[in-house]
């Protein structure tokens, strides 16, 4: 069963938060919240607007779809940036579907094909979250984005916004980059493609302001 009892969803969204002490018992969209939007914590409201994305107060279709990144043809490596081509899967409108049909099933109580804001409220209430489709924690844009804003806000943001020092992860993102887009190997034969700060959303570059 997909509704499992969720961890208490209190207060605003407040503060944004390092990656690396994300807990994996967390629930999906806590998780999702922490590590594709920064923030630690959040009521259900605040979750619901994220997503709501043309302000509507209902999460249509296209909404629960990006909600969990599947707006994309291809997941690259592991969806970050990072990972391997070998990792890359393609999604199909089928995936589109269980995930849409799952969601609605859970939340559409009035059965017309989107979820109200009352139906969310209701849902988190009663104590349930969101389900885990194994997608991944919904990542909205593609690798490259993704990649930016992941590394950066989590490597540069403090001590190297202006990324002079490259890392590891940089190396392994420059490898991805090359298998997926080149089909080869060659990485270390080609200028590293830096991070494009101007990319990264102004809400992800707090961090940076005093800097």
């Amino acid at each position: 069963m997909y509704r499992a009892i969720a961890l208490a969803l209190v207060g605003s969204v407040l503060a944004h938060r390092d990656e690396s002490n994300i807990n994996p018992d967390d629930t999906w969209q806590v998780r999702h919240m922490k590590i594709e939007h920064g923030y630690d914590e959040f009521d259900p409201k605040a979750f619901f607007k994220e997503h709501d994305v043309d302000n509507s107060r209902y999460w249509t279709k296209e909404d629960i779809i990006r909600l969990y990144g599947l707006q994309k043809d291809t997941i690259v490596g592991d969806g970050t940036g990072m990972g391997t081509d070998e990792e890359t899967v393609s999604i199909t409108d089928e995936d589109r579907e269980r995930v849409y049909h799952g969601v609605i099933t859970l939340l559409d109580t009035n059965k017309d094909g989107k979820v109200s804001i009352d139906e969310w409220r209701k849902f988190c209430e009663d104590g349930y979250t969101l389900p885990d489709f194994g997608y991944g924690t919904g990542h909205h844009g593609d690798y490259e984005y993704e990649y930016e804003v992941h590394h950066w806000r989590q490597y540069h943001a403090e001590s190297d916004p202006d990324v002079k020092i490259q890392h590891p992860e940089d190396m392994e993102h420059e490898r991805l980059y090359h298998q997926y887009e080149h089909n080869d190997d060659s990485w270390a034969d080609h200028d590293p493609s830096w991070i494009r700060k101007e990319q990264i959303p102004s809400k992800f570059l707090k961090a940076d302001k005093d800097l």
